[in-house]
């Protein structure tokens, strides 16, 4: 999961992505995850904040969705 967000983030390499907060929620056919993430350099420094947003359908034809904003 945390490589498919820095994929999506377009995050270095070098620096990692850290959840601090998660919240699931079900609206309707649809499974939401959203997860405060920080976005960490290889000095230990953070760099960003993010809010990403993965949404599931529960229901065929199963698609995803990820998006994020800076905060």
């Amino acid at each position: 999961m945390l490589e498919e967000y820095k994929k999506t983030l377009a995050i270095p390499l070098s620096h990692s992505l850290v959840i601090t907060t998660s919240v699931h929620e079900s609206i309707g056919g649809n499974d939401l995850d959203v997860h405060f993430c920080d976005e960490v350099d290889e000095y230990g420094n953070i760099v960003a904040h993010y809010k990403v947003c993965d949404t599931k359908q529960r229901h065929p034809p199963f698609e995803r969705l990820i998006s994020f904003s800076l905060i």
